[in-house]
């Protein structure tokens, strides 16, 4: 069974034969609000298993950032900081983990905003399982392996035959400004419906935020306090709309919002596909761990704190996560796609995004000859990292300029 009346739990599920309760969090992995209450469920129940929506990887790397930013073992990974020079961006990016760090970068950007760690939630739960004796156990699957799956699953569904015909170029360039158009209406409306007072204003304050990260300029400090009042909001409006929703916001996401591919001729399947890997492979993975939890615990609790967007996923696939064969139907979704071609499929994307920044500013040098066009591609390449670097450093600055306001200054407006 489940429910939602577990003292500070967003979900409470039911072994159907230990009847060991699973308390879940359904947090916002930029949230304060989601530490402290992850934090105060832990502390309250004492559970014999704290489970976190990591795997051992990335627990680690959070370990080592919370301990020193700054130290070497942080700098040799895929956060800020790994990505600081040209050498260093190729060598993620051949590595396959570029990634990775964009991730972390957007993480840590949207932390700085919100002036709150990324996965703080996860640090949060781990300190109040330590103190109260529970054992930490990470459920999720390793990164590398959903990277290269997600590769795979692109890969696939660019192969499939689009469902309806291309339009035209001028009908495809009036759909996308309508799209944008309507995109800008769809944001400034959440912001309403968020509390956000004045949207129009955050938005300017937005620009001037980011126009000032990537050109180096000081970032104002009430630019700054506008952005994190609103996006506090935005953030716990979305936790709560991803709870309440039967399909899960990255269902929606992924098969609802993108009208605009679909009237270009692209497939659905692609975004299906992408869906699976992300978010419904890892509900079952992570269905099943709990599962395994709670009966170990033979009757005693569980508490797991996850991205609120599996939470739905993970109460629907529960009872049958239960059932003792259910293990042999995820043991494919912990493998390796046939070849793991991350690394040269992130190399390469990185390759073709700098060929088509080359190729707006230069189209007559691309096209001049086909060796000249392999060594601007090359060429592209290097601009996209260059690029890269200094997202790096916009990320830094935002970070610094975060620290500057008052420890939770968003608690004072």
């Amino acid at each position: 069974m489940s429910s939602s009346d577990g003292a500070n739990a967003d979900a409470v599920l039911t072994h159907p034969f230990t009847l060991g309760d699973v308390h879940i969090v359904g947090s916002a992995h930029i949230s304060r609000a989601s530490a402290i209450q992850a934090e105060a469920l832990v502390r309250g129940i004492r559970p014999r298993y704290t489970a976190v929506e990591l795997d051992e990887d990335r627990l680690r790397r959070m370990i080592v950032g919370e301990r020193d930013e700054q130290s070497r073992v942080a700098r040799a990974e895929v956060g800020v900081g790994a990505g600081q020079t040209l050498s260093e961006v190729i060598s993620l990016t051949l590595r396959g983990k570029i990634t990775q760090h964009v991730g972390a970068l957007t993480y840590a950007a949207a932390g700085a905003v919100l002036g709150s760690s990324p996965g703080a939630e996860f640090l949060a739960a781990r300190k109040a399982a330590e103190q109260v004796g529970s054992e930490v156990i990470c459920i999720d699957r390793s990164a590398d392996v959903t990277i290269a799956r997600v590769m795979a699953a692109v890969g696939q569904a660019a192969s499939v035959k689009p469902s309806a015909p291309p339009t035209t170029s001028s009908s495809s360039s009036a759909s996308g400004g309508d799209q944008r158009r309507r995109g800008d209406d769809g944001m400034l409306a959440a912001m309403e419906e968020a509390g956000c007072a004045e949207p129009n204003l955050v938005v300017e304050a937005a620009k001037r935020v980011l126009r000032a990260a990537m050109q180096g300029d000081e970032i104002q400090p009430d630019d700054l306090m506008q952005m994190r009042v609103c996006g506090t909001k935005m953030v716990e409006s979305s936790r709560v709309k991803a709870l309440k929703s039967t399909g899960g916001p990255v269902a929606d996401a992924f098969l609802g919002l993108p009208d605009m591919e679909k009237e270009q001729g692209r497939s659905r399947d692609f975004y299906s596909a992408v869906f699976r890997v992300i978010a419904d492979e890892r509900d079952a993975i992570m269905a099943h761990r709990l599962a395994q939890l709670a009966e170990r615990a033979a009757g005693e609790p569980v508490v797991a704190v996850v991205g609120a967007a599996h939470v739905n996923g993970i109460t629907r696939k529960w009872q049958d996560a239960c059932m003792p064969e259910y293990g042999e139907s995820i043991k494919p979704l912990l493998a390796m796609p046939g070849s793991n071609a991350a690394p040269a499929v992130t190399a390469t994307l990185a390759i073709v995004t700098g060929v088509m920044v080359l190729a707006r500013r230069f189209p007559r040098f691309i096209a001049a000859s086909s060796g000249v066009a392999t060594g601007g591609a090359l060429l592209g390449g290097l601009i996209a990292a260059r690029g890269a670097v200094q997202v790096e450093a916009a990320t830094r600055r935002l970070v610094e300029a975060s620290r500057a306001l008052p420890p939770h200054a968003d608690d004072l407006v």
